[in-house]
């Protein structure tokens, strides 16, 4: 389960939103108890991807390793990342899936004509062969 206050919801709504009609993709922080990662956090990233940032994004390991930075600056963990679908589903696509890791969480939001609609939450199995969706639960 994964559990995110709605503070961080709307946080990653607006960067996806914001980024239209391109993918937008950022690092979540929090801290994992009992299997429930509670999410504290979401820091938007740069999509480094060189071309087809409409469908592609791209973390480099310059971002990802900011990112362990500031989760470990603020006692936290980086939990995975959030990234959106332009105009999509908000579910994995082949590409996610390749470029996932296991135990990370992914979550999409859907922006369907430039409006944030759909939120789902994903982790990828220990044998990467495919994605399990979580159960979220939005804090207030």
């Amino acid at each position: 389960m994964i559990k995110i206050p709605q503070h961080v919801v709307k946080k990653i709504y607006y960067h996806g939103e914001k980024i239209y009609p391109e993918e937008c993709v950022g690092a979540l922080l929090g801290v994992e108890a009992d299997g429930i990662r509670n999410v504290r956090d979401a820091i938007e990233l740069v999509n480094a991807q060189g071309e087809n940032r409409d469908r592609r994004y791209f973390v480099t390991a310059k971002q990802y390793l900011d990112a362990e930075k500031a989760a470990k600056e603020k006692n936290v963990k980086l939990l995975g990342f959030y990234h959106s679908h332009p105009d999509h589903p908000s579910m994995p696509s082949q590409f996610d899936q390749e470029q996932a890791i296991p135990w990370f969480i992914y979550l999409i939001v859907s922006v369907i004509g430039g409006k944030a609609d759909a939120l789902a939450a994903w982790q990828l199995s220990d044998s990467r062969m495919r994605f399990d969706q979580q159960t979220i639960e939005i804090e207030s």
